[in-house]
């Protein structure tokens, strides 16, 4: 359980009719989001879950999606610190 550091992408996005978001875990010490984590759907939207045991930063331009185009929002929890 060191750094993660999401300067990139992270998907689990339902992205054809229907489809439902994924979900997706990080469990570090530190997490810096600088990126995106998307689990977003056409469907319902998924779930991201950020478990962090000593802290969790992120900049202007993060983005941590989990919206829907026709269904329910999913849900986004950040926990620890």
């Amino acid at each position: 359980n060191g750094t993660v550091r999401n300067q990139g992408t992270i998907r689990a996005a339902g992205l054809n009719a229907g489809e439902r978001g994924g979900s997706i875990t990080i469990a570090a010490k530190v997490v810096e989001q600088e990126g995106t984590i998307d689990a977003s759907a056409a469907a319902n939207g998924g779930a991201v879950t950020i478990n962090v045991t000593e802290y969790y930063t992120d900049i202007p331009a993060a983005l941590i999606t989990v919206s829907s185009h026709q269904g329910a929002a999913g849900d986004i929890t950040i926990e620890g610190g």
